[in-house]
């Protein structure tokens, strides 16, 4: 697969694979890190970190882009983002543990559970009216699940793609 970063946000850095021909997503994702609980809750944290201190910046690429006011942009885009970060990473550990999982009669004396795995590589093309929630919410999904994600930004948002 020979893919390429249209938009990659400095602070989760791992959780976009690069695709610059030296790093392959579905490489990155076999070598097992993206399993791992702290690798999820790293990259979460540095996506909601990348909110806080790029808000001002997402705020007037919104305005520039859509005509989007503040207190709109922020409702619509960054606070619902902030909401789905912090309920991922509360629920983050709860949702890769492993659920009983019931069986035959038969199976009297065994015991299986059902463990949820992450698929691997993930594309995402956002749309042009919520430039950041439509790109984002299922990133945000997507790490939590233990994916590498590729990231495409609309180029009918140019001020919104370049964050």
């Amino acid at each position: 697969i020979s893919l390429r970063v249209v938009m990659v946000f400095p602070a989760v850095t791992v959780a976009i694979a690069l695709y610059a021909g030296t790093i392959d997503g579905v490489e990155y994702y076999g070598n097992g890190e993206t399993k791992k609980v702290s690798w999820r809750e790293s990259q979460l944290k540095g996506l909601r970190r990348f909110l806080i201190e790029k808000e001002e910046d997402i705020l007037k690429a919104l305005m520039l882009d859509l005509g989007k006011h503040q207190v709109e942009a922020f409702r619509g885009e960054i606070g619902t983002l902030m909401k789905s970060l912090n309920f991922a990473l509360s629920n983050l550990k709860y949702w890769i543990s492993g659920k009983k999982a019931k069986l035959s009669q038969i199976a009297l004396l065994s015991s299986a559970e059902i463990v949820s795995e992450p698929l691997g590589l993930v594309l995402i093309i956002s749309s042009w009216n919520f430039p950041f929630g439509l790109s984002l919410e299922p990133l945000i999904g997507a790490v939590a699940t233990g994916n590498t994600v590729v990231l495409k930004p609309s180029e009918l948002s140019p001020a919104c793609s370049r964050k």
